[in-house]
């Protein structure tokens, strides 16, 4: 199952969300991140990966896994 949420805190802040479950197996994927325009022509994204399962789930095992981008667009 998956769900999405997403929400302008700003012209310049977006906060977003979205998980993914198994039901078969009760593992799950929570991922939520922001984009901020900090300059023109500058964006940032934040992006954090939390798995929670059992080591034999799909998304057991993974841990967490966080990222971050800067796009430069000219």
């Amino acid at each position: 199952m998956y769900g999405h949420t997403g929400y302008n805190v700003s012209a310049l802040l977006r906060a977003d969300a979205f998980a993914i479950w198994n039901p078969a197996d009760g593992s799950f994927v929570v991922v939520p991140s922001a984009s901020w325009s900090a300059a023109t022509n500058l964006d940032l994204t934040f992006l954090a990966l939390f798995f929670s399962g059992g080591e034999a789930t799909e998304f057991g095992g993974y841990g967490t896994a966080l990222y971050a981008r800067a796009k430069w667009s000219f």
